[in-house]
């Protein structure tokens, strides 16, 4: 009788997994070497070495295919952990600062420009009307956010429209952030001559770029002449700021207003600065982002389009501020301190649900986990006084720039009755208020 032969499996061990798949797979089909068949054993003697060859070859294939569904597995998880870690690195790499979404000229040459001015340059400036612009405080806008509040912008009404909630963009709304001249006159169409009076002042032939006029004031300043001092100014204002666009060569379409300087105030500035941004964001909607990325440009004053949001709760108005540039979630409150229940109950609200919109529609993390919480000290209205939240809030909403705005300076309660008559006069005097007068007499008689 033939002795049946032990058969040694081979190592499938994890150190030849890597040979083992390089070969060609054993086929289910395929006969062992020494010939032995596949067929169900008869009870022959002769045949049972053959069985046996049968059942380890059996064994062989049911083992090398778990250990090819191992080695699969063990590539995929590979695969993810090379994925995870990829992630993981790229998360621990410092964020690159944001660039400024102003213009390429960008708002930090316009605050060197503030930063090199003296105290008779400052009065030189303020004397033509635009002392607010020297407050200017530095600050970031991102690209994101500013190109999304463009999205919402309906540039043919002037209005911010979200949700079906309109925020209506005004040249008085201008006028309360930036401060400059609400004059009545149209700005100059015809720039000609005062395109000529910037050429001859400067000896140029052509219009230069902005730094010509910031290299100016920063270097030649204290030799200008009060008005040299003045042009090259408002020229750098108008180019980084107000009246901002993509080019490093100021626009020539408000050089009209250089014809008549002495008039600079009586000029509609405010309705002039509005107009430019809603031009510029017509354009920016009617162009099309590349395959690649949206290198759109977005011209105008984005600093106009502030993170400020008076509130409304339990009868009782503040303010909410969202400070990108000093990253702090500011609160302006005439009545109620930092500690003080209601503002236990209103910031978690305010800060959760700023948040959950910001992530929701412009989706640029800005860390705001990081953001600290500040309550300046503001004018506070007396206890006993429930009812004028609503002028300290518009105060606020009128004079606050940044943390290092003092309130008190500006206002404290017993200015409030005037404020309010200030106000009264401000809102029934307004020109949407100008109606013909001979309606109401026909309609009375």
């Amino acid at each position: 009788m033939a002795t049946r032969r032990r058969r040694e499996l081979p190592d499938y061990g994890m150190s030849n997994i890597g040979e083992e798949v390089d070969d060609a797979p054993i086929d289910e089909c395929s006969s062992d070497s020494d010939g032995a068949g596949l067929s169900e054993p008869d009870g022959d003697p002769a045949q049972s070495e053959g069985s046996s060859s049968s059942d380890d070859q059996a064994l062989q294939r049911k083992l090398y295919k778990e250990v090819l569904i191992d080695y699969e597995r063990l590539k995929e998880l590979k695969r993810k952990l090379k994925l995870s870690v990829t992630l993981e690195n790229n998360k621990s790499k410092p964020d690159h600062k944001p660039k400024d979404a102003f213009t390429r000229f960008s708002v930090t040459a316009f605050s060197s420009v503030l930063d090199s001015l003296n105290p008779r340059q400052r009065e030189v400036i303020e004397s033509y009307g635009f002392g607010s612009l020297l407050n200017f405080d530095k600050c970031f806008v991102p690209n994101k956010f500013a190109k999304w509040v463009a999205n919402v912008v309906d540039y043919k009404y002037g209005d911010i429209v979200v949700d079906g909630k309109i925020i209506s963009l005004t040249k008085e709304s201008v006028h309360c952030v930036l401060g400059i001249p609400l004059g009545g006159d149209p700005f100059p169409s015809d720039t000609v001559c005062g395109k000529e009076f910037v050429l001859n002042k400067f000896q140029k032939s052509s219009i230069p770029p902005v730094t010509f006029f910031s290299n100016k004031l920063v270097k030649e300043g204290g030799t200008l002449s009060d008005e040299d001092l003045f042009v090259c100014f408002i020229i750098v204002a108008l180019s980084s700021f107000l009246c901002a666009n993509s080019s490093s060569t100021p626009s020539p379409k408000y050089f009209g207003i250089f014809g008549d300087i002495k008039r600079v105030k009586e000029f509609d500035w405010c309705g002039y600065v509005l107009d430019w941004l809603l031009d510029g964001v017509k354009l920016f909607k009617k162009s099309k982002p590349s395959r690649v990325k949206d290198n759109r440009t977005l011209a105008g004053c984005l600093y106009y389009l502030a993170l400020f949001f008076p509130i409304f709760f339990n009868e009782h108005w503040f303010v909410f501020v969202v400070d990108i540039k000093d990253r702090k979630f500011v609160f302006l409150d005439s009545l109620y301190q930092k500690d003080h229940e209601f503002h236990e109950i209103v910031r978690d609200r305010l800060i959760t649900s700023f948040q959950v919109h910001w992530d929701n529609y412009v989706q640029v993390d800005m860390g705001f986990g990081k953001y600290e919480l500040l309550y300046p000290n503001v004018p506070h209205q007396p206890l006993e006084n429930s009812f004028d939240s609503g002028i300290y809030t518009m105060m606020f909403l009128e004079h606050w720039k940044s943390p290092r705005t003092v309130m008190r300076n500006i206002f404290d309660s017993s200015d409030i009755n005037i404020i309010r008559v200030k106000f009264a006069n401000d809102l029934l005097f307004l020109p949407g208020n100008s109606r013909n007068k001979n309606r109401v007499i026909e309609y009375s008689n």
